[in-house]
């Protein structure tokens, strides 16, 4: 995968919390070791930090099994949460933006 693609999602990650930290060569290093090549793809979608279940779907192809499958690592990892919303009952995931500790 190219550094440019790695950058961009170390970046989404960044964007999604509230410590404006730098891109550099130990948060790319520490994501390539929590994050596989195929996840670092999906990472992409959320163009915004939380997404609900839904709007993950329109966004990607994956069938039923691998978007539990995926979701469920990312959330293992410590790189998204995934919440039901109390208002309208539809599970909400949401990027966790890098801070000391989290990883």
């Amino acid at each position: 995968m190219s550094q440019n693609l790695w950058n961009e999602i170390a970046r989404t990650i960044i964007n999604a919390g509230q410590m404006p930290i730098p891109v550099n060569n130990t948060l790319i290093e520490l994501l390539k070791i929590l994050i596989n090549e195929a996840q670092a793809n999906f990472l992409l979608i959320f163009e915004k930090p939380s997404l609900n279940i839904n709007q993950i779907k329109e966004k990607t192809d994956l069938d039923e099994t691998q978007l539990e499958k995926i979701l469920n690592d990312l959330m293992y990892n410590g790189i998204i949460t995934g919440t039901t919303s109390r208002s309208t009952g539809v599970k909400v995931y949401r990027l966790m933006g890098p801070f000391p500790g989290i990883f």
